[in-house]
């Protein structure tokens, strides 16, 4: 009976690790879908959301639209970000749910091998069982980031056409394909840039609160800490919105720029001549320099 209590309290263990990654990754992806239904409503203008709009999915060597797409999300009010919410809470909250569930079973993996490496040394076994170990251990985290990575990209696409998750992973993996963009999103340093300034920020937060603590108490230690991660919290919610407002530009300017153009031209321009400057081959064999 002790052993059928040890293993029933491992699996609500595990229950309860894959509830709160599987929450926590639910949440950031409805602020990733909301933030970028309004930043896709910002590009593609009033026009594309008040009914439905063609959206181009590829341009022939004449310039010739080769595909299109209807735009599914609609407009139902003036605030745009309740609207983008309720999408995200309703039609996409599911393609949500499965894309974070994955990520949270591999993060729940990690911690259960991360256990099981522990039991290990503490009962001295050899070092062919924490090799192996080691090496899933690796594979897992392997996978954990790059679906991390794929959901971020695939929730971006759920937020603008309403697709599921696995259409909306196909789709912008193929635009890019198409467009010969692969070595653009391998560059984008977005997110390595906004996170090192949360930790730079928190730090800060961190030493100027150490620093007030020193004539109030003695834990200066433990209000310094508990700074720096209420700081990093804070501003990981902020950096969030801004990764996923990057990212969506990204996937309409590849989509349809002409939109971006009309409706934003000097905005679109700039962000063109920045590209044409670093990616002026992958844009010219994506044949934008016929278009614009």
């Amino acid at each position: 009976s002790l052993s059928l209590c040890r293993y029933i309290y491992l699996v609500v263990y595990l229950l309860f690790i894959l509830c709160m990654f599987w929450g926590g990754k639910v949440l950031n992806g409805i602020v990733h879908v909301t933030c970028a239904g309004s930043v896709a409503h910002w590009w593609f203008g009033d026009a594309a959301y008040a009914g439905t709009a063609e959206v181009a999915g590829g341009y022939d060597e004449g310039g010739s639209l080769l595909e299109a797409k209807e735009v599914k999300q609609t407009r139902s009010s003036t605030n745009v970000v309740r609207a983008a919410l309720n999408r995200a809470l309703g039609p996409s909250f599911g393609s949500i749910c499965f894309g974070s569930l994955i990520v949270a079973i591999l993060s729940t993996l990690e911690v259960l091998i991360k256990s099981t490496r522990d039991s290990c040394a503490a009962e001295g076994n050899n070092g062919i069982c924490n090799a192996c170990l080691c090496c899933i251990d690796f594979i897992v985290k392997f996978i954990r980031d790059m679906m991390d990575y794929f959901n971020r990209w695939a929730f971006t696409y759920v937020a603008i056409y309403g697709d599921s998750f696995i259409q909306s992973g196909k789709a912008v993996s193929a635009l890019f394909r198409r467009r010969g963009w692969s070595s653009v999103i391998s560059d984008t340093l977005c997110s390595t840039a906004l996170f090192l300034a949360t930790c730079f920020i928190s730090l800060i937060v961190g030493c100027m609160v150490a620093l007030i603590a020193l004539g109030v108490n003695g834990a200066v230690m433990k209000v310094a800490l508990i700074a720096i991660i209420a700081s990093y919290l804070m501003c990981s919610c902020i950096t969030a919105v801004l990764d996923a407002a990057v990212l969506t530009i990204i996937v309409c300017f590849a989509e349809d720029p002409h939109a971006g153009n009309e409706n934003h031209n000097e905005e679109f321009m700039g962000l063109y001549t920045a590209w044409q400057a670093f990616y002026g081959d992958e844009l010219e064999e994506a044949g934008y320099d016929r278009l614009f």
